[in-house]
């Protein structure tokens, strides 16, 4: 059982997915450093797992919204699962059976 009085608090930022919540992922980052709160680790799911890469690999957050703003997003579009399944028969027959599936 762990005691209260032995554990060691750590901060480690968890950045979420969703792209919408990337300038909250920016303010999170900015206020820690501010703050002078140190960490080793931070995670990121999804489009929080671009920023932590970006910051993990030494960008500061002003050089992170800087790319941001000029990331032209509409390239992301149209992604689709399925075309990272190769020609096979399962990829032309899963979608058949999965409702509201885009290709």
């Amino acid at each position: 059982m762990l005691r209260r009085d032995t554990m060691v608090e750590k901060v480690v930022p968890i950045l979420a997915s969703g792209g919408t919540r990337l300038p909250a992922h920016l303010g999170v980052l900015h206020a820690l450093n501010k703050l002078q709160i140190k960490f080793d680790n931070i995670v990121g799911v999804s489009s929080g797992s671009i920023i932590t890469n970006l910051f993990a690999f030494g960008l500061s957050v002003e050089d992170i919204k800087e790319i941001v703003s000029i990331t032209d997003y509409t390239q992301f579009t149209g992604f689709s699962f399925f075309k990272l399944i190769p020609n096979t028969t399962i990829r032309y027959r899963l979608p058949n059976r999965i409702k509201n599936c885009s290709d």
